[in-house]
């Protein structure tokens, strides 16, 4: 006669022996890819160039930009607004392609600059800003905050 308890007892070692048969999960190293860095000169009163140098750590990886944006960069107010992005009114083709360098230990930069204007392609007022750089790499992409004291020329 089946019971209860041999019915609890065939259900637990059922579950033991399909959780020993099923594949482990394989372990993705955390360290990315890339080692970024970003530095940010003002060009002229008008103008700021940001310059992200990107060093190759890994070659066993994923990632790649799904288009042929390769660097972006977002201006932030202290509300938290994007005011102004670089990909405003582009667009890009779908090239997919894995950031670069492509060989270990090597450098690639990637630069855009920023003319202190918003996406209306007005002067933004004095003040402090938010510029996130970003490389768009998927599945994760390599973000870089950083502050702007942005002085509007024509105060």
């Amino acid at each position: 006669m089946i019971t209860k308890t041999k019915i609890v007892f065939f259900f637990v070692i059922t579950v033991l022996l399909t959780c020993s048969a099923v594949k482990k999960d394989i372990d993705v190293p955390t360290e990315r890819a890339l080692s970024v860095k970003c530095d940010m000169t003002k060009i002229h009163e008008k103008a700021f160039s940001f310059v992200v140098t990107a060093t190759r750590l890994r070659m066993d990886t994923l990632e790649i930009f799904r288009s042929d944006e390769h660097i972006k960069l977002l201006v932030i107010d202290k509300n938290g607004k994007i005011k102004w992005h670089s990909n405003n009114k582009f667009a890009f083709g779908a090239a997919k392609t894995k950031p670069m360098p492509d060989s270990l230990g090597k450098t690639f930069t990637y630069s855009i600059e920023w003319y202190g204007n918003d996406d209306d392609n007005n002067i933004l007022p004095t003040g402090k800003y938010k510029a996130q750089v970003i490389l768009p790499t998927v599945p994760k992409p390599y973000i870089i905050d950083m502050e702007i004291d942005w002085k509007n020329p024509y105060d």
